[in-house]
């Protein structure tokens, strides 16, 4: 048994009692699951609460606790306050607590890396082991399928940390993919690096002239017409933002030189240009609609000084041909918007300087 006939070949001996099975086996191979994964399905049970109440968390000093929110009793309800951890002298979390974007997960933090709790129960459900420095920062992908840890380590490290950034398969607990940390956080401040497509297919990362969007499948760059791995070309790039409907990135790119500062609409994986809107001498953010339905760009003027002057709200009515464009002049100082959820109204706050 075991005798090498040639390279590809090796003879094999089994049993008599064996035969029945080995020819009875199927000809196309099916390899063994050898991940340990977990169900779900009983992870949004709070949803069937026959109260219909909310859930909400409180964490302070060492204590973590998971309330209903209960308006017919008048305060908040206890629902789990990790007393099974502390029967059996566990600590529950060490220091920080995040839900999943769905509310399926609730993750703690610890010196060792992030747990995963859920169900009615809050059982562990998956552990994700992180060497070296303690995890700062979590990110969920939108439907929950991956989560993203970071270690907090700098862009230019020295040495350079090649693992900062691990992208976890939330069933599984597989690293599926780890790099640096980019050097660059399209929404400001310094998390999160990553910004992901509403239906989790797609994340996409930036510098300050280009934009790298990989498919969550294979963790590649998406290729080009002429199929070679490519990222988007945007000189002076400011911020980029994905439709929350649609696979689609809006970008906005700053003035510069003669090049004025400009709007971009563009598909993924496509990479066909929707629109663009050009505009000059001004500062401007993006805000989506929460339904894809509208985008509004806010731009205030700006003076050769730098002095700011009007400001303009220019809503873009993304679903309509070539994507029309409606413009609101807001005299006072305007502070936010804030979309109606799913609806057609914004809401504009206001300073007045004077």
């Amino acid at each position: 048994d075991g005798m090498s006939l040639d390279k590809k070949h090796t003879f094999k001996v089994i049993m008599m009692d064996e035969f029945q099975r080995v020819v009875d086996r199927q000809d196309e191979f099916v390899p063994q699951q050898t991940v340990s994964s977990f169900s779900r399905h009983d992870f949004r049970d709070w949803l069937k609460d026959k109260k219909c109440r909310e859930q909400l968390l409180l964490r302070y000093q060492s204590e973590t606790e998971i309330y209903w929110h209960d308006t017919t009793v008048g305060e908040p309800v206890l629902c789990y306050g990790g007393e099974r951890e502390k029967r059996n002298k566990k600590i529950w979390c060490d220091w920080k607590v995040q839900w999943s974007p769905l509310g399926s997960y609730l993750a703690t933090f610890h010196q060792q890396g992030v747990l995963l709790w859920g169900g009615p129960e809050f059982t562990r459900k998956a552990r994700f082991t992180v060497k070296g420095q303690q995890v700062q920062q979590i990110e969920f992908s939108p439907n929950e399928d991956f989560m993203v840890t970071w270690n907090g380590n700098p862009a230019l490290s020295v040495p350079p940390d090649e693992h900062a950034v691990r992208f976890f398969r939330v069933l599984t607990g597989e690293c599926v993919r780890s790099c640096r940390t980019p050097g660059f956080a399209p929404l400001g401040g310094e998390f999160p690096h990553f910004l992901w497509s509403h239906d989790g297919k797609y994340f996409a990362e930036c510098s300050e002239h280009n934009i790298t969007v990989r498919d969550s499948e294979t963790f590649e760059v998406l290729k080009d017409e002429e199929g070679k791995k490519k990222s988007f070309k945007f000189p002076d790039l400011s911020t980029f933002q994905w439709s929350p409907k649609d696979n689609v990135l809006a970008v906005w790119t700053l003035e510069k030189d003669n090049n004025p500062a400009k709007l971009t609409f563009i598909e993924v994986p496509s990479r066909r240009e929707l629109a663009s809107r050009s505009r000059t001498q001004i500062k401007a953010s993006i805000h989506w609609q929460s339904e894809g339905d509208y985008l509004c760009l806010i731009n205030t003027k700006l003076s050769k000084t730098k002095k700011e002057g009007a400001t303009n709200l220019e809503i873009f009515r993304f679903r309509e041909k070539n994507i029309p464009v409606d413009v609101v002049e807001v005299k006072d100082n305007v502070r936010g918007v804030f979309w109606e959820s799913k609806g057609h109204r914004i809401a504009v706050l206001t300073h007045d300087e004077a």
